[in-house]
């Protein structure tokens, strides 16, 4: 009688651990997706930034050319994005900006040369940050022609 007690006592231990390796095994499958979730929508995050700051180049860059006329073929333009004043030369004027209260920055190109059968093309590509050694550094672009 005491030799079948001790072999229920280790098909006990057995089965105990194969139990515990089970549940380790779904809880470290589960902490894995867990953190895969985290950085697809923290990289879905910082790329929204990114297009909302591309977004705010071409509309900089909009007002300043439909509103005030300041990007001329030739000549160097005056404007003020963002709170940081900006000149620069043309006919491809190209000039950068930081949104304030972010990390976030942009960089724009006006091209008033008339090619590919538009007056202008304006092109923005905006950033999640600033650090180009940033390996989660996200770009976005957004062009318009008219």
């Amino acid at each position: 009688m005491m030799t079948n007690n001790k072999e229920k006592r280790g098909m006990t231990l057995l089965i105990a651990v194969l139990t515990a390796g089970v549940l380790l095994s779904i809880s470290l499958s589960i902490f894995n997706i867990a953190i895969k979730e985290i950085i697809i929508s923290s990289t879905g995050r910082e790329s929204q930034v990114a297009f909302y700051a591309a977004d705010s180049g071409i509309e900089c860059a909009l007002y300043w050319d439909i509103r005030k006329a300041e990007f001329e073929e030739a000549g160097e333009a005056r404007i003020e994005c963002a709170g940081d004043d900006i000149r620069s030369d043309g006919p491809l004027h190209v000039f950068t900006f930081n949104i304030p209260d972010s990390p976030a920055c942009v960089e724009v190109s006006v091209d008033k040369r008339g090619t590919d059968g538009y007056a202008t093309i304006i092109e923005s590509r905006g950033y999640n940050s600033c650090d180009s050694d940033n390996p989660r550094r996200t770009e976005r672009g957004v062009r318009l022609k008219y």
